[in-house]
C-alpha cells in the first residue's frame, strides 16, 4: 500500500549459495492501467545468520496493487547446481480507493435545482428527491485520492453514473433489480477544473428479464411513502481510480411519470394542423357566403333570343328583345320602361 514493506525470507542449508527471488505483480482489475510487473532480487544472508536469506521491497505509486507472487531460486556456484524446488507465495498489495469531494460536487436537474453532493445524506439516511422521466441531470464531479502518494489528480478517474431500480424491504434496506440492459452515462474529464462531468437523461423504460422473455416497464416509481412498499429509483455513481480501485455514491430518487417528448412534438404538430385547417374552413365559408350575399336577386326571368336556337338563358341585364314581362307575364310588343300591366319597372341596373 506504499508504506507497508514486503519481506522475502528464506532459511537455506547452504551459506554459500547465490539466491535469488523473482516478483511478479499482477493487476487485481481490469481498470488498472498498468499491467503486470516484473521484479529481481538478490537475497543476502549477513551474520551472525548466514543461513538466513532475505530482501526487503517497498511497492511504490508506479507498481500496481493486486497479487504480488514471487519465488527464490539458489543457485550453488561450486557445483553449479540451481535447486528446482521453488514454491510460489502470494501476498496482495493494497489500493487505496478515491474519494467524492462532495461539497463541490453536484447535480443539477433541468438546468434549474442544484444539489450538492453533501446534501443528498445525512449521518444515517438518504434523501429522496423527485425527478420526472425525461429529465436532464447534468454532474460535475470531483475526485481525489485517499493517500497522496497514488493519483497525484483525478485525470486518470473514471466515472460513470447508472439508473436502477430498487424495491425497500420492511427494514427500508434498498434491494437493486438488475435490467438486461444497464442504462448509464460515462462522465468526461475536464483539465481546466479537474473534475468529471456530463449528462445522464432520465429514460421512460428500462427492459427486464421475465419468465417469458424481456419486457420493458416504466420507470416512473411506484411507492407508497405511507407504507412504506412499491419501488424507488437510484443514480449509481461510481469512480474508479488510476490503479483500479472503486468507490461509489447512491443518490435515490422518485420518478414521476410524464409524456415522452416526441410525443409533444406529435401533439404539437397535429395542434398546428388542426389550427391551419379552421383558418381555411373558415375562411372558405366567409367567402363562399360573400359570393352568396353579391349573387344577382332570385327574381331573375328567361330572355329569348331570335335565333334559331334560342334556349333558356340566366342573365343580369335586361335584353333589347323581351316578349313577356317577368313579373306578371304581359307580353310586350316593344321595348317599356314599367309594365303597362303591372306596372313594375322593367330597368335593371348592376
Amino acid at each position: 500500500n506504499g508504506i507497508d514493506s514486503l519481506n522475502i525470507d528464506a532459511t537455506l542449508d547452504n551459506i554459500t549459495y547465490d539466491a535469488t527471488a523473482y516478483l511478479s505483480l499482477y493487476p487485481l482489475t481490469c481498470y488498472t492501467e498498468e499491467g503486470t510487473v516484473n521484479k529481481t532480487f538478490s537475497l543476502s544472508n549477513p551474520i551472525p545468520t548466514p543461513f538466513e536469506y532475505s530482501s526487503e521491497y517497498t511497492p511504490t505509486s508506479a507498481d500496481v496493487p493486486g497479487f504480488a507472487i514471487f519465488y527464490i531460486v539458489p543457485f550453488n556456484p561450486a557445483s553449479n547446481y540451481y535447486n528446482p524446488h521453488s514454491p510460489r507465495l502470494v501476498s496482495l498489495i493494497n489500493n487505496n480507493p478515491p474519494e467524492f469531494v462532495e461539497e463541490s460536487s453536484t447535480i443539477l436537474i433541468d438546468n434549474s435545482q442544484s444539489i450538492s453532493f453533501d446534501d443528498t445524506h445525512t449521518e444515517d439516511s438518504l434523501n429522496v428527491y423527485t425527478i420526472s422521466q425525461g429529465s436532464r441531470l447534468d454532474f460535475r464531479i470531483n475526485l481525489t485520492d485517499s493517500v497522496s502518494y497514488e493519483d497525484q489528480n483525478s485525470s486518470e478517474m473514471r466515472v460513470s453514473v447508472n439508473l436502477f431500480i430498487a424495491s425497500i424491504s420492511e427494514d427500508n434496506t434498498i434491494v437493486p433489480i438488475r435490467p438486461r440492459t444497464n442504462i448509464f452515462s460515462e462522465m468526461a474529464y475536464e483539465w481546466s477544473s479537474d473534475t468529471h462531468a456530463g449528462s445522464f437523461v432520465i429514460p421512460y423504460t428500462m427492459e427486464f428479464s421475465t419468465i417469458t422473455g424481456p419486457k420493458e416497464f416504466s420507470t416512473a416509481s411506484q411507492y407508497d411513502s405511507f407504507s412504506q412498499d412499491g419501488y424507488l429509483a437510484f443514480l449509481l455513481v461510481t469512480a474508479f481510480d488510476g490503479e483500479g480501485e472503486s468507490e461509489e455514491f447512491l443518490i435515490v430518487v422518485l420518478i414521476q411519470p410524464s409524456l415522452p417528448q416526441d410525443i409533444f412534438f406529435v401533439l404539437i404538430i397535429i395542434g398546428v394542423v388542426i389550427v391551419i385547417a379552421l383558418i381555411l374552413g373558415v375562411s372558405m365559408y366567409l367567402r363562399k357566403k360573400r359570393k352568396s350575399y353579391l349573387s344577382p336577386s332570385s327574381e331573375n326571368y328567361y330572355q329569348y333570343h331570335y335565333n334559331n336556337d334560342s334556349s333558356p338563358e340566366s342573365s343580369d341585364y335586361v335584353q333589347r328583345l323581351v316578349s313577356y314581362c317577368p313579373y306578371c307575364g304581359y307580353p310586350l310588343a316593344t321595348q317599356q320602361k314599367f309594365c303597362p300591366s303591372c306596372g313594375k319597372s322593367l330597368t335593371f341596373h348592376d
